[in-house]
């Protein structure tokens, strides 16, 4: 659990039960956000309806009784806060929260989230595919969206030998949020990954969006041939890069981590000089270790190192790791991806980890010096 304030007493506290009927606590929030408006709490209002908080009543060590706002939320924006918590600006949010919500309703002593825990039966994507782009889009594409923390539904990975795949199936698209659907010319001509995504469609409301495409070597006019409902989606391409169609993916099932990105790109505009100089110190010390890391793992894949070589070489930096909140959270999720890819390679020699190392360190480096250039003067 994170707590990200803490009024008087013992920092302990013990959820008893929620504290307001839920008409009464939807008064009290629209008078919350017009409070926090009036008086320009800006950072405090996004957190505030970013986050999904309750409001509790709690007890402690001391059996005192008081009210606390609490949250649990998705893995990603679980660590995305987390990676901001220590802010000035971010504790200050949360104690504006705080002191508004007292004013006008009960005293609030704590703010706090804890991680959503997600059901061994519930998805996040389910990832409708042909066959033929399994090894080349729908495995790799899994894997990038499985490292930012969502889980994710993919047929090899989830049937086993003697499941009734129509059961298996149907009982994971009801039990998946979202259904990537990977349209290709493949996916066109077969009948099984078409019914899923049908199944996909019969969910979708005007106000949430359940099918999130993925163009593979195909066009509009392809698309639209078989699905004008389809065609008329803003979709992603592949040959934009595997890593741009993850983020993408991210961006649409979790969009609340955005206004932390949003908050950093600020940030980092502030003229602080020193604060300015230690980013782009940390940054630095990431694009050498980046690029030592590339090199390292194309060198094995050249057959110009051993494994033992690969084994014995010093593994990507880990003692910046309480430095990373001078990074965006795209940069953060891009360096931890490489360095876990860093560590399974150094371990078992694995080609295919040292190719995935290598799309994760031109990831990284593209993030840094991407917003290098958005924040260069004009």
């Amino acid at each position: 659990m994170l707590i990200l304030y803490h009024g008087t007493g013992s920092r302990n506290f013990e959820l008893i039960d929620e504290g307001l009927p839920g008409d009464t606590q939807e008064a009290l929030y629209v008078n919350i956000r017009g409070i926090l408006k009036t008086r320009g709490y800006a950072k405090a209002l996004e957190f505030f309806e970013s986050i999904p908080f309750s409001i509790w009543n709690g007890t402690n060590d001391f059996n005192d009784e008081f009210s606390l706002f609490y949250a649990e939320i998705p893995l990603l924006q679980y660590e995305a806060v987390k990676s901001v918590a220590n802010y000035p600006d971010v504790k200050q949010a949360f104690t504006q929260l705080a002191e508004v919500a007292t004013e006008i309703g009960p005293y609030i002593r704590f703010i706090a989230i804890n991680l959503l825990h997600t059901k061994s039966d519930e998805w996040d994507v389910f990832i409708c595919h042909a066959g033929t782009d399994k090894e080349e889009v729908a495995r790799p594409l899994a894997k990038i969206l499985e490292s930012f923390g969502l889980r994710v539904w993919l047929d090899e990975n989830e049937l086993k030998l003697g499941d009734s795949l129509r059961k298996t199936i149907d009982h994971a698209l009801s039990k998946s949020k979202y259904g990537i659907g990977i349209l290709s010319k493949a996916f066109l001509d077969r009948d099984w990954p078409q019914r899923e995504v049908n199944a996909f469609a019969s969910l979708e409301t005007p106000e949430g969006k359940v099918i999130l495409p993925v163009w593979h070597e195909i066009d509009q006019g392809n698309i639209s041939k078989y699905s004008p409902m389809l065609a008329d989606k803003l979709a992603v391409r592949t040959s934009d890069g595997l890593t741009k169609v993850a983020f993408q993916v991210l961006e649409a099932i979790q969009p609340s981590v955005g206004y932390i990105h949003r908050k950093k790109i600020n940030a980092e505009n502030q003229p602080d000089t020193s604060s300015s100089e230690r980013t782009e110190s940390i940054k630095g010390i990431i694009l050498a270790e980046t690029i030592a890391i590339k090199e390292k793992a194309q060198r094995y894949l050249d057959g110009k190192s051993s494994i033992d070589e690969l084994s014995a070489s010093t593994p990507m930096l880990t003692s910046i790791a309480s430095e990373l909140r001078y990074l965006t959270p795209e940069q953060v999720i891009a360096y931890r991806r490489a360095v876990t890819l860093d560590m399974e390679m150094r371990k078992t020699g694995n080609e295919d980890k040292a190719r995935e190392a290598i799309e994760a360190c031109d990831e990284i480096i593209r993030l840094l010096h991407e917003l290098k250039r958005k924040l260069k003067p004009k």
